[in-house]
């Protein structure tokens, strides 16, 4: 019996990126489709979190195409962006501002009309509901 072919949740095509006229990431292609799990196991200064900084639009690569959900990001980054989160090396946290300041502020990035209600509901998820202004 044949695996069905699934849309990969994440496509990449041949990603590269150069810094100071070093390859840091050259044609790099995987996938993945829904619950896989990839990891990165390679030195540091190989490309790990430049990678990761492609695929969130952190930084740009010179050639190379990206899908998620079969979306490009270079095309409809906005939506296809708009399903991932990611934490790249230290979390950056806002530390004078409350949970859910902090919230609403990083909300406000990804989607301008966020609501306060969609932001209660996620501190209630992570159990924050009770001090989300200390």
């Amino acid at each position: 019996m044949s695996k069905e072919k699934r849309l990969p949740v994440l496509e990449v095509k041949k990603l590269t990126k150069k810094i100071d006229q070093k390859i840091i990431v050259d044609h790099l292609n995987f996938y993945l489709e829904a619950g896989d799990i990839y990891g990165f196991l390679e030195p540091k200064g190989s490309g790990k979190t430049t990678t990761l900084r492609i695929i969130t639009r952190l930084v740009f690569p010179i050639e190379g195409e990206i899908f998620i959900y079969g979306l490009s990001i270079s095309k409809e980054y906005k939506f296809a962006l708009s399903s991932i989160g990611s934490i790249i090396e230290n979390p950056a946290f806002y530390l004078n501002q409350s949970a859910a300041q902090s919230l609403k502020l990083s909300g406000k990035l990804s989607d301008p009309e966020i609501e306060s209600t969609r932001i209660n509901e996620v501190l209630a998820l992570v159990g924050l509901s009770e001090v989300k202004y200390e």
